[in-house]
């Protein structure tokens, strides 16, 4: 089934996606060797092993991580969903030449700061998930992105909100510490899915993170030698076709290359 979701999107360097992309393999590798580990030991009540048994998720897989490919790491700055589709031509357009102002105007520097691994979302805890601290101007352009959209007509999804109100939350919000999820935006970039049964997919989720994070301190040094630029918004997802718009043109502050910002 083609996905009809649109998403409006902050750019990321070749350089962090490229990062990101080798901490999502790690994952996978310690996901590959938690499962071999355990699999030395078989459960006594089943004859299956603990591996198999944290493993067995809905679709039979044995594989303990999933991981997002380098082309489809992203982080979202507003979800649109389908809303973005059934705009009408004159919404769109307007829509458009309000975003792309939006970003030319913007002169404060659109940084990240990479923080850590965290399990996501709150009471699923299925996601691993790359948590950034952004800048004054990007959580300033993130709110002018999702303003114009609600004024467009876009429905907010009220994503952040369903996700503070689950019983999780409060725990979720003290593990990412000085990252805000009460009613905020929350700088992420999704590496991949926990394949495990709901009892077991957030200890598994803990492990890979715990055994990952002393060879992301080695070998992934760019990460925390931040802060990252971002240059541009980015319109990812179903494009609308109603009215042609050039979505590649919503240069932050003129352009640049995010890398040199």
């Amino acid at each position: 089934m083609p996905n009809k979701n649109a998403y409006f999107a902050m750019a990321l360097a070749d350089p962090l996606r490229e990062a990101l992309s080798t901490v999502a393999l790690q994952l996978a590798d310690e996901a590959s060797h938690l499962a071999s580990s355990e699999g030395r030991s078989s459960s006594a009540d089943t004859g299956r092993s603990a591996a198999e048994e944290m493993a067995a998720g809905g679709d039979g897989s044995s594989q303990l991580f999933d991981p997002v490919e380098t082309r489809g790491l992203h982080m979202t700055a507003f979800f649109a969903g389908e809303h973005l589709a059934s705009l009408d031509v004159a919404a769109l357009a307007g829509l458009h030449r309000s975003l792309q102002a939006a970003t030319r105007a913007s002169v404060q520097p659109c940084r990240l700061e990479f923080r850590g691994l965290q399990l996501f979302p709150p009471g699923k805890h299925n996601l691993v998930v790359a948590v950034f601290q952004a800048s004054d101007g990007l959580r300033e352009l993130q709110h002018t992105v999702k303003r114009l959209a609600l004024a467009a007509g876009i429905a907010d999804s009220d994503s952040v909100r369903r996700q503070q109100r689950h019983p999780g939350a409060q725990q979720q919000q003290q593990e990412v510490g000085n990252v805000e999820l009460s009613g905020h935006w929350v700088p992420h970039v999704t590496l991949g899915k926990v394949k495990a049964p709901k009892a077991s997919v957030g200890e598994v989720g803990r492990r890979l993170i715990q055994a990952c994070t002393a060879t992301l301190v080695a070998d992934q040094g760019y990460l925390r030698d931040g802060p990252h630029g971002v240059d541009r918004l980015l319109l990812l997802g179903a494009i609308p076709r109603r009215k042609w718009c050039d979505w590649e043109t919503l240069s932050i502050g003129g352009g640049g290359n995010p890398g040199d910002i």
